[in-house]
């Protein structure tokens, strides 16, 4: 009887791997699939867009200084496949014309971060974040979050997967306030 249990508490587990790992794939599939549209988009001079949209939002455009900082500038593409009220008539949910968003800031002298948020209908499903200074410019900090159905299913720190999770509620926090920046570039 106990080895029953022990071979099917074994089994879930090895299910719940394969799980996750068939989850991170469809992840990068998805990835992978939209750089290809961006790219298109961005290569596309008089041509259709390359089956998505862009809107861009600039903060501090001429990276003029900013108190306590220096040089400041902040640049914010959201991708996306179709306009949000349209989406919501297809797909049910406004949201799901967000695919992708891009936020790159740069301030003083060498300091950069930049995310990448990668949506599925409406859902959040990767964010990646490079991070460079001063002192790390050759060798930037790399941070990689994967989500399946809204739950943080593997992190990375370079390419190391880190088994203790973190607390991704600033992550979640960043892509609704993306989510409603988009929507609000519609106003």
């Amino acid at each position: 009887m106990r080895k029953s249990i022990i071979f099917l508490f074994l089994l879930f587990i090895g299910f719940a791997a394969v799980a996750q790992d068939v989850a991170i794939e469809k992840i990068r599939e998805l990835y992978k699939s939209t750089q290809e549209l961006i790219d298109s988009a961005q290569s596309a001079s008089d041509e259709p867009h390359g089956g998505l949209y862009c809107n861009e939002v600039v903060v501090n455009k001429h990276a003029a200084q900013w108190r306590a900082v220096g040089d400041f500038k902040k640049v914010i593409r959201f991708w996306y496949l179709d306009q949000p009220e349209f989406a919501e008539m297809e797909n049910g949910s406004k949201e799901s014309a967000l695919r992708k968003v891009e936020i790159s800031s740069k301030w003083s002298a060498d300091n950069t971060e930049n995310y990448e948020l990668l949506f599925n209908n409406g859902e959040l499903v990767f964010c990646f974040k490079k991070e460079a200074s001063y002192d790390n410019k050759e060798k930037p900090i790399e941070t990689r979050w994967y989500f399946d159905n809204g739950k943080l299913i593997r992190y990375m720190e370079g390419q190391e997967i880190i088994k203790e999770m973190p607390d991704a509620k600033e992550i979640h926090e960043l892509s609704k306030s993306m989510m409603n920046l988009f929507f609000n570039t519609f106003n």
